[in-house]
């Protein structure tokens, strides 16, 4: 004969149901499970970005899982600038860049075996060298005409300076040192002679205005 079943039988089990029920949702509330379907799509796209490149703190983003973070503007404080290639030289805004070629020689260079020209002076001007062969048809003038002119030697040895008298004679005047140069007033149409070594290296005629006498051979 079956015994009856008692009615504690029956809230036991049910008890142990309700038991394991409210076991279950505790579990699901504390890893954040809501009843509601949206609440939980929240939750499971609340994701953690990796950190950027810069170094800069992991970033926490609320929304959908496949949302992007945006890039950061170059314009920015803060933001990476361009990197130097390594080895590459800088070169600044305007600078000028080096050109190609052989470089214009400086002014006042001269080309390597020719002797430099001598600077006159800017009142000056260049008078012609006569002939050593023409020196006995030359005879100073008479005349009360105050003109100048300046010697210039360009020869590696002294210089002795003559001027030719009214009868067309020698008479010594001054020296000059190689490379030096002097200047002497004279009187328009007189002749100067010019030796080196005791030999002829041209002549010079006054003129109306500041001569400039280049000794050489």
């Amino acid at each position: 004969m079956a015994s009856a079943e008692s009615p504690w039988t029956k809230v036991g089990v049910i008890a142990g149901i309700l038991s394991t029920v409210l076991g279950v949702a505790g579990v699901a509330l504390a890893a954040g499970w809501s009843p509601l379907p949206e609440e939980n799509t929240r939750v499971a796209a609340r994701i953690v970005r990796p950190a950027a490149a810069s170094g800069t703190a992991p970033s926490t983003v609320d929304g959908p899982a496949d949302r992007a973070v945006p890039a950061p503007d170059p314009q920015l404080p803060g933001a990476p600038g361009p990197t130097a290639t390594a080895g590459a030289p800088r070169t600044e805004p305007g600078a000028p860049r080096p050109e190609s070629g052989t470089a214009a020689p400086a002014p006042g260079a001269t080309t390597a075996g020719a002797p430099a020209a001598p600077r006159i002076a800017s009142d000056e001007t260049r008078l012609a060298t006569l002939p050593c062969g023409q020196e006995p048809g030359f005879a100073s003038a008479q005349t009360h005409a105050v003109t100048s002119i300046q010697f210039y030697n360009q020869l590696d040895v002294p210089v002795d300076i003559h001027w030719l008298d009214f009868e067309g004679k020698r008479r010594p005047w001054t020296s000059l040192p190689a490379r030096g140069t002097v200047k002497l007033q004279t009187y328009l149409s007189h002749y100067w002679v010019a030796t080196a070594a005791g030999g002829c290296v041209g002549i010079y005629a006054a003129r109306e205005y500041p001569g400039a006498a280049i000794i050489q051979r």
